[in-house]
């Protein structure tokens, strides 16, 4: 046990992969909770992340409180690909510049959230794109 406890005093911040570590799909992984309890009752920061650019802060909160029933979970501790994609953007788009992303609902909801001008958006279709890049390469070869 002490060896646990000089490794949790050694940090004050300690980032967690949502997907795969803390849950699979709708199951939380065993023991799971009890660690980040464990960890934000000791005034530890507790980060949450994941590479699902679909999900929200929202949707990554209720899924913290169903699975973990952590209740009192800061939702800034929360990130996503597609939090950090809205991050990004939002730096390099110029006043008037327009987004059209081909991407999930999710990830159009999170850039709302974020003031970013969504003009349209939509799954991406490889055919579609393709066909389109396929007459404008002809094009350009005439």
């Amino acid at each position: 046990m002490a060896v646990y406890m000089n490794f949790l005093d050694k940090y004050d911040t300690f980032l967690f992969d949502c997907d795969g570590v803390l849950w699979h799909g709708n199951t939380a992984i065993e023991g799971a909770a009890n660690v980040v309890t464990y960890l934000l009752q000791n005034k530890k920061t507790v980060l949450l992340v994941t590479n699902n650019g679909t999900k929200t802060r929202s949707i990554l909160l209720k899924m913290v409180h169903a699975l973990l029933s952590i209740g009192d979970f800061p939702s800034e501790n929360m990130y996503s690909s597609g939090i950090a994609t809205t991050k990004y953007i939002k730096r390099k788009i110029k006043p008037g510049e327009k987004v059209f992303l081909i991407g999930s609902p999710g990830l159009k909801e999170i850039m709302d959230e974020s003031n970013i001008p969504v003009v349209g958006y939509g799954p991406f279709e490889p055919r579609l794109f393709s066909e389109y890049a396929a007459t404008k390469l002809d094009e350009k070869k005439m």
